[in-house]
């Protein structure tokens, strides 16, 4: 039996990748990825943060969006990393975490990953 917490954990996480499946094409994912400079995996995690809709992600949820290239290798670390090349993208203040719940995106950061969709769909 799986206590709450983790079962929790797992229906979020189930959430954000149906979510990030129908809202996000390879197209947008291009598009997001040109406009900031971001790896794949960078975006994949922007996007998931973004998906959740001003709710906390676990840096085990984030995994999931964007594991590591190492497989079997469960130390997240890399999130943090990335987290940071994202910060340094969009701005500090963009993307809030709090200690023991994980990473969340802030209305600024909602409104950046917005304007460079349209920036590069009107380019395009």
């Amino acid at each position: 039996m799986m206590c709450p917490h983790c079962a929790e954990l797992e229906e979020q996480i189930a959430y954000l990748k149906s979510e990030l499946a129908l809202s996000m094409s390879e197209d947008k994912l291009a598009r997001l990825r040109k406009a900031l400079g971001l790896t794949p995996s960078e975006v994949r995690i922007l996007l998931a943060l973004y998906q959740a809709r001003g709710r906390f992600c676990s840096v085990y949820m984030l995994d999931e969006a964007a594991p590591a290239t190492i497989s079997g290798d469960r130390n997240v670390k890399h999130i943090d990393v990335r987290i940071c090349r994202i910060r340094k993208r969009i701005g500090k203040a963009a993307i809030e975490n709090e200690w023991g719940r994980g990473y969340r995106l802030n209305d600024l950061g909602r409104l950046l990953v917005e304007e460079a969709l349209e920036v590069q769909a009107r380019a395009a």
